[in-house]
């Protein structure tokens, strides 16, 4: 303001100032409107016509990409409600920057500040940031296991079924043998054992229908040796009374 107001300083416009910013791409053109400076004494006294050169914000290598959209951040807040040369949200910007611009910066760009970042603290943000890389290998290493863990469930569950049809088998061929009193006994006192078993289990819905085959399988052995433990006892009783 001290140096338009300054009778023997003038400002001086660029009037070719669109062609050196289609020319020098490190160049931006604007425009210092009227009476912008000071309305009181109407400085400046004309549009003037101005070139920019770009700024840049650069860093090392060495800075972690969590820490970018920290340093955007920071930069919109100061320069991101735009000034006297320039428009609300013209800066930060990534529009004729020599240098390569950082891919977290890129993406900064793209889609503003992440979720995380927005409402995490930032170091938690920052780890969950970095797991992403290691989410696609991670599915990719239990995207096979998951297709296997069905099978593998089915396998364990029919296995136990089957275990318990391999004991029935057992007490049915030994009722086949016609057993007597006492070892009718002891095959009931297992098929009772078995029954026990069968009510500790809990099994999916979608094997129901081979649980309940089971039970009814041991019903009828069960029923089958109570038969069997009746007429072995009745057999029994005339040679006590002969004796």
């Amino acid at each position: 303001t001290q140096l338009m107001s300054a009778d023997d300083i003038r400002p001086l416009g660029i009037a070719r100032n669109e062609a050196y910013r289609r020319r020098l791409p490190y160049l931006s053109a604007t425009t210092l409107p009227e009476g912008v400076v000071d309305f009181e004494r109407n400085l400046p006294r004309a549009d003037l016509p101005m070139v920019a050169p770009v700024a840049e914000l650069v860093a090392s290598a060495d800075l972690h990409d969590a820490f970018v959209p920290l340093v955007l951040d920071a930069v919109k807040s100061v320069h991101g409600d735009g000034d006297l040369l320039t428009e609300a949200g013209t800066f930060p910007s990534k529009v004729g920057t020599e240098f390569p611009v950082n891919a977290a910066a890129d993406s900064w760009f793209e889609s503003g500040t992440s979720f995380l970042y927005r409402w995490l603290p930032f170091w938690i943000a920052s780890a969950v940031d970095r797991g992403k890389i290691l989410l696609l290998p991670a599915i990719t290493l239990l995207l096979p296991l998951v297709k296997v863990f069905p099978p593998v469930i089915r396998w364990r569950i029919r296995s136990s079924i089957y275990r318990w049809y391999a004991d029935l088998r057992v007490v049915d061929q030994a009722l086949r043998e016609r057993p007597d009193v006492e070892r009718t006994r002891a095959l009931l006192d297992r098929v009772a054992e078995m029954r026990r078993e069968l009510d500790d289990v809990s099994v999916p819905l979608s094997y129901m229908e081979e649980f309940y085959n089971l039970r009814l399988h041991i019903d009828l052995v069960r029923r089958a040796l109570l038969e069997r433990a009746e007429r072995a006892g009745k057999a029994e009783e005339p040679k006590l009374a002969a004796a």
